[in-house]
C-alpha cells in the first residue's frame, strides 16, 4: 500500500457515495428529508448534500440535477430570509446556514443576502442571556453546533462573496464571528471538553464541533492537547458511540437530535494530525473503521446505528475528502507509515500461518515446513520449498480423490485422466485431479465444511502481499508446477543468490496456498492404534494417534462407522482424514499410508508415487526421502477405483 493507492481508494469511495446520493433526489429537486424511505424532500438534507458535493467536486455545479437542487432551496426560502426543516417550516439558524452555504456555490445573491440578514438578526437572543453565539432560533439558548455552522457560513461569504455585502453587513458579520469565537474559546472546560450549550455537561460531539470551529478560525491545535486526549479517551475500536441529545425548546417542543459523532471526531483528528499531535497510525486506523460504516452504499452514524438515514452520506463524504487532502499533503510521511505498517502486517500474517502449521496442519505438511524453515543452506532450502508444495498438492488431491471414491461418485473426466496417467503421475497430474474434482464433484464440498468450495476456486488476494494481483487456485497451482519444472531436474542448477531471491518470492505464495486450504488445519489426520468393537453400544471405540501440526497425540474416538487399523502383518496402517465439524471420515489408504521405512527403520508417512512393472506400487516419504518400491497392494487400488468405474 502506498499513499497514492490510498488516495485512489478514497476517490473510489467518494465516487460511490456521490452516485448513491444522486439516487435519493426527488422530482421537486430536493433530496429525501431524513430517511432513505422518505417520499418528501427536506431542506436541511438538500442543502447539506449540495454544499458538500460542490466542495468535494466543484465541476458538478453546472449539472442539471445539481441546479435543480439549488432551485429547490431558493424556492423554499421563508419571508424572513430563513429556511425551515421542510417547506413552510419555521426558520432555523442551522438550516438557514446550510442553505446559504449550498447557494454560495451559485449566483443567488438576493437569497444569500436575505439569509445573512436573518443569521445576523437571529444572533441576538430574545429570551436568554446572549453569550455571543447562536441557538436553534433567537428564542433558544446559544449552542455549539448552531454557532459553528452559522459562523462558518458568514466566514465563507466574507471570503468568497465579499462584494455582495455592504460595509455595514461586513462589519456586523466580522463582529459576529469574533464574538462567537470568543464565546467558544471561553466555554472550554478544564478537561478540554465542551458542553452542547457551552455549559458544564461535557459532550463528545460538541467538543469535536467546537474544535473544528475554533481551528477553522485560527486557534492553534497545540494549545488544545487536553481536548485531543479527551476525544481519544472516548474511543471504542477507533470509533465513537452514537450521541443522542434531547432538546426541549422554549416553545415546549421536544426534539431528539442524533449526531454522527465519529465523523466530527475524525475531522478534529485531522487538524491535530497536521501538527503531528494525532499520529498517522491513529488517523489511519480511524479512517479504516469509518469505512466500515458504509453498508451496501448506505452509511451508519455508528456501528450500532441505523443505515436508513440520508444525512450520514454527505457527512462521511466530506470527512474522507478532507482526509484525502491531508494524505496528499503528507505523502512522504504517509508512505513511510504505510510501508512500516505493511511490513508489520506481513510479519503478523506470517507468524499466524506458522502457528497454524505448527499446531494444526496435517503432519506431512507441517513436518516439511518445519524442515524448510530451519534450513539455512539456500540450495537445500529451495528444494524443501518444492517438497512443501508437492506434499500440500498431493495431500489435497488425495483427500479429494478419496472423498469421490468413498461417495461412489463417477466423473467421466476424472476416469479418463486416471486411466491414462495414474501409473506414473506427475505433480501436474495431481493438480489436474484437484481441478477436475473441484469443478465437477458434488460430494467433495462436504469434506470442506464449513469452508466453501468457492473459497478454494475464486480469485483471491495474496495472503501476505495484498498488492499482488488476485489469482484463482488453478493459476496458483499451474505456477507451482511450472516453478518445479523450471527449477529442478537436469541443467536447472542456479546460484545461491538466485535460490535466496526465489525463496523470498515464493513464501507469500506457499502461505497463500495454505491459507486457501485452511480446512486442512481444522480437521484431524489420524491412524488407529487399537479398537474395541461394541455390537450393542452406540458405536465402536478406537484408540487413535492424531497427526496435527508437529505435536503427535493419542486420543479416543467413538463412532458408529467401522474403521480398520490396516495390515498388521505388513506393518501398514491406514491414514484417515476427519472433518470434526460434520463427522465426515475419509480413508486415505492406499494413496497415503503409515509404514515402516526399510532404509531408516522408522515408521513414516508414505505417499503413492507410481506403479513399477505390472503391479508393484512405489511409495515416497517426504520425511526421510526414501522410496518403497515393492508393495504388493495393487489390488487395493483396483478395488477402490472399480467402485467409481475406473480401470487401472
Amino acid at each position: 500500500m502506498t499513499s497514492q493507492l490510498l488516495i485512489d481508494q478514497i476517490d473510489s469511495n467518494i465516487d460511490n457515495l456521490i452516485l448513491n446520493l444522486k439516487t435519493h433526489q426527488l422530482e421537486d429537486g430536493g433530496f429525501k428529508g431524513y430517511h432513505l424511505f422518505d417520499k418528501k424532500s427536506g431542506i436541511w438534507t438538500t442543502a447539506e448534500i449540495l454544499h458538500i458535493l460542490l466542495k468535494v467536486n466543484p465541476e458538478l455545479v453546472n449539472k442539471d440535477w445539481v441546479i435543480k437542487a439549488a432551485n429547490y432551496i431558493v424556492q423554499n426560502q421563508n419571508i424572513d430570509g430563513g429556511w425551515g426543516f421542510r417547506t413552510n417550516g419555521k426558520s432555523i439558524i442551522d438550516i438557514t446556514s446550510w442553505a446559504c452555504l449550498a447557494l454560495s456555490h451559485f449566483d443567488y445573491k438576493d437569497s444569500i443576502i436575505k439569509g445573512v440578514d436573518f443569521i445576523l438578526a437571529a444572533r441576538v437572543n430574545i429570551t436568554e442571556t446572549d453569550k455571543g453565539g447562536w441557538g436553534l432560533t433567537n428564542y433558544e439558548p446559544d449552542r455549539i453546533y448552531s454557532t459553528w455552522i452559522a459562523s462558518n457560513f458568514l466566514k465563507r461569504i466574507l471570503i468568497q462573496k465579499s462584494k455582495w455585502l455592504d460595509a455595514e453587513r461586513k462589519e456586523a458579520a466580522n463582529n459576529a464571528i469574533t464574538e462567537s469565537n470568543e464565546w467558544l474559546l471561553n466555554a472550554k472546560l478544564p478537561n478540554g471538553a465542551w458542553g452542547p450549550l457551552g455549559d458544564d455537561y461535557p459532550n463528545i460531539t460538541s467538543t469535536a464541533i467546537a474544535l473544528i470551529s475554533i481551528f477553522t478560525h485560527g486557534a492553534d491545535p497545540r494549545d488544545y492537547k487536553n481536548s485531543f486526549e479527551y476525544i481519544k479517551s472516548q474511543e471504542i475500536s477507533n470509533l465513537w458511540l452514537l450521541d443522542r441529545e434531547i432538546v426541549i425548546t422554549q416553545e415546549g417542543y421536544e426534539l431528539t437530535q442524533e449526531w454522527f459523532t465519529s465523523i466530527y471526531c475524525f475531522r478534529a483528528y485531522i487538524f491535530f494530525a497536521e501538527l503531528e499531535i494525532c499520529s498517522i497510525e491513529k488517523i489511519h486506523s480511524t479512517y479504516l473503521s469509518l469505512i466500515l460504516l458504509i453498508d451496501d452504499g448506505k452509511v451508519k452514524p455508528a456501528l450500532e446505528g441505523s443505515s436508513d438515514i440520508i444525512w450520514t452520506l454527505p457527512l462521511l463524504l466530506e470527512a474522507i475528502h478532507k482526509f484525502k487532502n491531508f494524505t496528499k499533503a503528507n505523502k512522504r510521511l504517509y508512505d513511510n507509515y504505510l510501508h512500516q505498517k505493511q511490513l508489520q502486517e506481513k510479519k503478523r500474517k506470517k507468524n499466524e500461518m506458522e502457528e497454524l502449521l505448527k499446531a494444526s496442519f496435517p503432519y506431512p505438511i507441517s513436518q516439511v515446513y518445519s524442515s524448510f524453515s530451519h534450513e539455512i543452506d539456500y540450495h537445500r532450502r529451495f528444494h524443501l520449498l518444492i517438497q512443501l508444495y508437492e506434499v500440500t498438492i498431493k495431500y489435497l488431491a488425495i483427500i479429494a480423490l478419496s472423498t469421490v471414491i468413498a461417495a461412489n461418485e463417477e466423473i467421466e473426466q476424472l476416469k479418463i485422466g486416471i486411466e491414462k496417467r495414474f501409473r506414473r503421475p506427475s505433480l501436474g497430474d495431481f493438480v489436474s485431479i484437484i481441478d477436475i474434482i473441484l469443478s465437477q464433484s458434488e460430494k467433495f464440498p462436504a469434506i470442506l465444511y464449513p469452508q466453501k468450495k468457492d473459497d478454494l476456486l475464486k480469485r483471491q488476494s495474496n495472503y501476505i502481499d495484498n498488492e499482488a494481483p488476485k489469482i484463482n487456485i488453478n493459476t496458483l497451482l499451474s505456477n507451482i508446477v511450472k516453478l518445479r519444472n523450471d527449477w529442478t531436474g537436469h541443467g536447472a542448477v542456479r546460484s545461491v543468490y538466485e535460490y535466496k531471491v526465489e525463496i523470498e518470492n515464493q513464501i507469500p505464495l506457499i502461505f497463500t496456498l495454505l491459507n486457501r486450504c485452511q480446512f486442512l488445519a481444522k480437521c484431524n489426520s489420524f491412524l488407529i492404534l487399537s479398537s474395541d468393537f461394541n455390537e450393542f453400544g452406540d458405536g465402536d471405540t478406537y484408540k487413535i494417534r492424531l497427526f496435527n501440526g508437529l505435536h503427535i497425540l493419542d486420543d479416543d474416538l467413538e463412532i458408529q462407522k467401522r474403521l480398520s487399523e490396516g495390515q498388521r502383518e505388513n506393518m501398514i496402517r491406514y491414514v484417515y482424514f476427519h472433518n470434526t465439524e460434520n463427522n465426515q471420515i475419509i480413508n486415505l489408504y492406499p494413496f497415503i499410508s503409515h509404514m515402516l521405512c526399510s532404509s531408516c527403520k522408522k515408521e513414516r508417512f508414505f505417499f503413492f508415487n507410481g506403479v513399477k512393472g505390472e503391479n508393484q506400487v512405489t511409495y515416497l516419504s517426504f520425511e526421510c526421502g526414501h522410496i518403497i518400491d515393492d508393495c504388493d497392494n495393487f489390488s487395493h487400488f483396483e478395488k477402490r477405483f472399480n467402485s467409481i468405474n475406473i480401470k487401472i
